[in-house]
């Protein structure tokens, strides 16, 4: 993807039709000010034993799954990011439809320490603000994304939590019949950083985000047929004005954008899935 001009403003005004705010479900609760439970951090690991990595191939499997991390993430230099690679046996993910996919069994979890993001498009000497750490999940064979999500940075106020899996499938069939069907097998064309600069040069900022959490899958709407897509949710963002009075600010600080993993194409983006409130 060719960068635009240093003069190009980021992110210019969108058509309304193409983004969707889904604020209703978080107008009161106990998510005020994202308080109320600590984000997404590093995932709850079960299980980690240490006979994990002869089981998954070894050093070569290590070695596999590190370059598949580092490729679908967009780092063409190993030798520029600290990069470590272990098994893992997760008790708990929030994926929507895919996480029985991730947890209870081992997969490799690749850490990508200290990594600050470099955005083709970003201006000329732009600096991220955050010293970021990722966890990019890879499935057993070293082969396969499942998951890259960084944690949430110290020092910095916290969001409410992304809500569980089984909630967010219930708000993703009520907008849209939305579903995510797997994980592909092949690996994306555009890979994540340069899905975050479509992003950036589209609709949003990524250095802006606390925390990024993002899925490359097979996902369909409106029982269409299902498209190779990222969908990369920017949290712990500066929350954007509503035109609804009494929104909370943790229906306002997060959104899900979708982008075409084939072409590049920027979709759309959403608020939904909402936090969870009480009952």
């Amino acid at each position: 993807m060719k960068a635009p001009a240093q003069s190009i403003t980021p992110y210019p005004k969108l058509d309304g039709l193409r983004v969707f705010l889904a604020v209703g479900i978080a107008f009161v609760g106990n998510c005020v000010n994202g308080q109320s439970q600590r984000p997404t951090t590093a995932p709850v690991v079960a299980n980690e034993r240490s006979d994990g990595m002869a089981a998954l191939g070894g050093r070569e499997g290590q070695s596999r799954a590190i370059a598949e991390a580092l490729e679908v993430f967009g780092i063409r230099d190993s030798d520029s990011v600290s990069a470590e690679a272990r098994v893992v046996t997760l008790s708990e993910d929030k994926t929507p439809f895919l996480h029985d996919q991730i947890t209870n069994r081992p997969i490799w979890q690749v850490t990508i320490a200290d990594y600050r993001l470099k955005l083709r498009s970003a201006p000329e000497g732009h600096e991220d603000s955050i010293s970021r750490t990722f966890d990019v999940l890879i499935d057993p064979t070293g082969n396969r994304l499942l998951k890259i999500t960084s944690r949430w940075p110290e020092g910095y106020k916290e969001s409410a939590p992304e809500p569980r899996a089984a909630f967010a499938e219930d708000r993703f069939r009520d907008s849209g019949r939305e579903v995510y069907h797997g994980f592909p097998d092949p690996p994306p064309a555009v890979n994540f950083l340069q899905a975050l600069n479509i992003i950036y040069t589209t609709a949003a900022d990524p250095y802006d985000a606390k925390q990024i959490v993002a899925h490359y899958v097979a996902r369909s709407t409106l029982g269409r047929k299902p498209q190779d897509v990222w969908a990369i949710n920017l949290r712990g963002i500066t929350p954007f004005e509503s035109s609804y009075p009494g929104v909370l600010e943790c229906a306002r600080d997060h959104k899900r954008h979708i982008v075409d993993a084939k072409s590049g194409k920027w979709l759309f983006a959403s608020t939904s899935p909402q936090p969870e409130t009480p009952e």
